[in-house]
Formats: C-alpha cells, structure tokens, sequence
C-alpha cells in the first residue's frame, strides 16, 4: 500500500508555515524538534541607572523654592528696620518738615494800652482788632481796635481766669462754687447768656493766657485739672489726660501739652489720637500754626523750640533759640515767640529758624492772635499790664 505525501491525513506537511498550525515536524527524522532553551530569568529587581543630575537638579529647585519664599520676607523685615530707625525709636529723625515761605511782613506797633493788674489778667483778642481784658477783682473791658481807648466795659462777680472770643459771645473761664464753670456773654451788651459747669478745676489758680479757653473746629475746649473738656451743645466732656498745662488747637486736632509729652486729641469728638513724649524738654509754651504745633522750653538749661508734625509718636525736630521763650503765637504763616532779652521775633516756618521782623518789645509775658494780620502784646510788670498791638502789613496789602 502505497500512501501519497499529499494524502489529506498528512495536510500538516503541506503547510507552507508549518508555524501556522503551532506544530513544526522535522521532515528528516519526523521528530518534533526541542524547543530552543529559554533566556536567561530577568531579575526581580532592575537597578536603574545612574541619575546624580536628577538629584542635583531637585536640590537646586528646592533651594530656589525656599528662596523665593524667603525674599519677601527678609525684605519686609528690612523695611520695618529702616521704619523703626526712622520712626518713634529714637533713631534717625525723619527728614525736616518745613512749611510754606511767609511774606515779608511790615511791622508797626500802632496801638498801646495799659490796664491795672495787681494779681494777673486774662486776656483775648477781639476778631475786629480790638482787645478784651479783665483783672483780678476788676471789671471786663474792651478795648477799641482804632485807638486803644476803653468802649465796653461790664461788671463781672468773678475775675476771669482765661477769656476767648467764639461768635457772638466771649467766654470766661472762672472758679465757680462748685468747680470751674464757662461763663457766656453777649459781646456787645455784657448780659450773662449762660454758666456752665465744668468736669474739673482750672489749671489756673491765677489769671493766664494757659488759662484761656480754645476755639477749634467749631467747639469749645477748656485745659482743666484732670484732662481737656470738650463744649458742644451746652454740654462739656472730658477727656482724662493727666497734668495738662495748657491747650492748642486747629481745624483738625487738639493738642494738651503736659510736663513730659504733647498728647493729639481729635477736634471731632476728643478721643486721644496719641502721645509724643518732650525727651527731657522743660516745656514753657505751646502754639499750633503753619501746619505744626510748637512747643518751647529748655533742655539741659538750653533754650529750644520742637516742631511737631506727621501723626503722634513722631520724634519731633528741635530748633535752637538764642533766649528761653516767654509767649508765642501763630499769624500771617509765620510763628512770633517773645525772647527774654531779645524782643518779639519771627520765626519762619519754611527754613525752621529765626528770620523777618524782630520787634522791640522786651519781657513779654503774652502773645495773642486772632487775625492773621495781626498779634497782640502783653508785659505784667509790677501792678500793672501794657499792651501793644502789631499790625503785619504785607507787600499789596
């Protein structure tokens, strides 16, 4: 029996791959051959290459990272340095304040008066360029603004400690029975309109110009014993500030001086707004004008004028003086302080030094404004007090 190679039982032979039936037979020695021997088994772990620039590219970008997180800080950290040094420290001062330049004033003393004033007087400048004035145990007087002559003159049960012109009235500052009261009284009649009670004692025991009320921001203030009282609708408030000597003000801000600091109030309802202490100044004075308050005194037995300006805390710029000043008052942009021996002397708030007018006037006790053309002199000597007006006439005018 012969059988064919094409004989359909042997179809595995004709396969043209014999791949494709998953069988391969060697035609030689019609074995199945043995499968090649495996690779090699691949180990579990594989040991990845060499990556030092990956690590050393993460450590530089996390150092960058810290980097980037600390500059902000570091530079707010310079920032509150550079404020501390310059602020409230007692480090570098910031840079001079200055103010603007005042004309070049003529100055004319145009109108003297004299008043008798055995135990003080309490003094105020009249709007119109007149004066007001009332001494211990006399009567309120006014003062004509033409030639200095007597043109009102009111009887008073107590001598004012302070007077100030507000409006229509001039207030009064006077121990009651009670304590202080304010008294208000027609300016033109002398009537008594109304007494009110004050939270406190006077500063004063004496007539004094440190004893005179303050007109700011439409209201009216008062120095007492025990802080600064604030007169609003018939009624007063007192905002505690401890040993206040005397009071300035302007449109925005109250400032009540004491033996160590000038405390801010607020000219809207007198809360403290803050403190800026006299590092060792024996303080005499204080005025506000040309956009600062000024305080004068001695320190370490030299004369001196501070400059205060910018919020409280702020250290203040202190300005030589030739002679311990006895007064001092703000007109026409300029700054007037009386010097023991040296007259009445302007000081220009644009350079912080004495400069312009000096003005003949030795050992004035007071220095008064109103008007911005215009100051008020005033010398108790023995029983009896002088008064000077000056008249700032300026270029134009």
């Amino acid at each position: 029996m012969v059988e064919h190679v094409d004989d359909p039982r042997f179809a595995l032979l004709t396969a043209r791959e014999p791949s494709e039936h998953g069988l391969r037979i060697d035609p030689e020695t019609g074995r199945v051959p043995l499968p090649p021997p495996a690779p090699p088994p691949t180990p579990a772990v594989v040991r990845a290459p060499s990556r030092d620039h990956v690590a050393r590219d993460r450590r530089r970008a996390g150092r960058l990272a810290i980097a980037a997180l600390m500059l902000p800080i570091v530079v707010a950290a310079a920032i509150g340095v550079v404020m501390w040094l310059q602020g409230d420290s007692g480090g570098s001062a910031p840079a001079p304040a200055v103010s603007r330049r005042p004309p070049a004033f003529t100055v004319s003393t145009t109108v003297a008066a004299t008043a008798p004033a055995l135990h003080g007087i309490a003094v105020a400048a009249a709007g119109n360029g007149g004066l007001w004035y009332q001494a211990a145990g006399g009567s309120v007087t006014r003062l004509a603004a033409t030639d200095g002559s007597v043109n009102y003159t009111f009887s008073s049960v107590r001598p004012a400690l302070g007077l100030a012109v507000s409006g229509g009235s001039l207030l009064s500052l006077v121990n009651g029975p009670a304590g202080a009261e304010l008294v208000f009284r027609d300016r033109g009649s002398g009537k008594v309109q109304s007494r009110l009670p004050l939270p406190g004692a006077a500063v004063c025991s004496t007539p004094a110009t440190a004893c005179a009320p303050l007109v700011a921001n439409g209201q009216i203030w008062a120095a007492l014993a025990g802080g600064v009282a604030r007169i609003d609708n018939e009624r007063a408030t007192l905002t505690p500030v401890t040993g206040v000597l005397a009071i300035a003000g302007s449109s925005r801000r109250v400032w009540a001086l004491t033996a160590t600091a000038v405390v801010a109030l607020s000219a809207g309802d007198g809360h403290v707004l803050g403190a800026t202490r006299l590092s060792g100044l024996v303080p005499s004075v204080i005025a506000a004008g040309a956009g600062a308050v000024w305080v004068a005194g001695t320190r370490d037995g030299h004369p001196q004028l501070l400059r205060f300006d910018g919020p409280p805390g702020r250290t203040p710029q202190a300005i030589a003086l030739p002679a311990p000043a006895s007064a001092m008052a703000a007109a026409g942009g300029a700054i007037w302080l009386a010097l023991a021996g040296h007259g009445v002397r302007e000081l220009d708030p644009s350079r912080n030094r004495l400069a312009g007018a000096t003005i003949t006037l030795p050992d004035q006790n007071a220095l008064l404004s109103i008007r911005p053309d215009q100051l008020w002199s005033v010398r108790e000597a023995g029983d009896r007090a002088s008064f000077t007006r000056i008249d700032l006439a300026t270029p134009g005018s």
